[in-house]
């Protein structure tokens, strides 16, 4: 399952198996958790305010290992171990489509402001821009190792990619030119984020 805990624009994806604890991104405690397992989601408060939103893997066949809300939280968009994406309705849960292009599974999901571009990264190696207008292919940037993590940055202009090596390999968003390798770290690397610079 995937929780998405959204204060304002903010939210935040947990991962989880059978015993958990909630928090929020900003560390407040889940006050209220019902689950109805007829409803494709459940909803939850934070502090008796906020909602949370639980996606359970149901169209998926395999956990779900990441999770993004797009359109203005029109849409809320899974990825899994299965290496497909799915696109729902947030305030239903209702299928919009399944996108089955990865071949291995998708291990971040982004999206990519004001263009309203999905991007994917999964173990196949590849990171895939989704236009949201019609869910078609824009662009497919080939990495030399299966992708662990990956970042978009604030502005859309780079993309931040973790790979199997261990390396951090900063590219053109658009275009998927490299700009920088960085490699070195001795142990493995857990977290990843690019900065605000103005």
């Amino acid at each position: 399952m995937v929780i998405l805990a959204l204060l304002g624009a903010e939210w935040s994806s947990v991962l989880f198996g059978r015993t958990f604890q909630l928090r929020t991104n900003e560390g407040q405690h889940v006050t209220k958790l019902e689950i109805e397992p007829p409803r494709r989601f459940t909803s939850a408060k934070v502090n008796n305010k906020c909602p949370v939103r639980i996606l359970p893997n149901s169209e998926h066949i395999a956990p779900a290992l990441c999770a993004t809300l797009a359109l203005d939280n029109k849409y809320i968009i899974s990825g899994s171990d299965d290496s497909s994406i799915i696109v729902a309705l947030f305030e239903t849960g209702k299928l919009v489509t399944k996108i089955d292009h990865h071949r291995g599974p998708v291990t971040a999901l982004h999206m990519s402001y004001p263009s309203e571009v999905l991007v994917s990264s999964s173990h196949d190696a590849t990171v895939c821009l989704w236009s949201l207008e019609n869910f078609t292919l824009l662009n497919c940037i080939q990495m030399a190792q299966p992708i662990l993590n990956m970042q978009i940055s604030c502005d859309s202009t780079f993309l931040l990619v973790h790979c199997a090596d261990n390396g951090l390999y900063l590219r053109s968003l658009t275009t998927g030119t490299e700009l920088h390798a960085l490699k070195g770290h001795k142990s493995k690397v857990s977290s990843l984020r690019v900065a605000l610079i103005s």
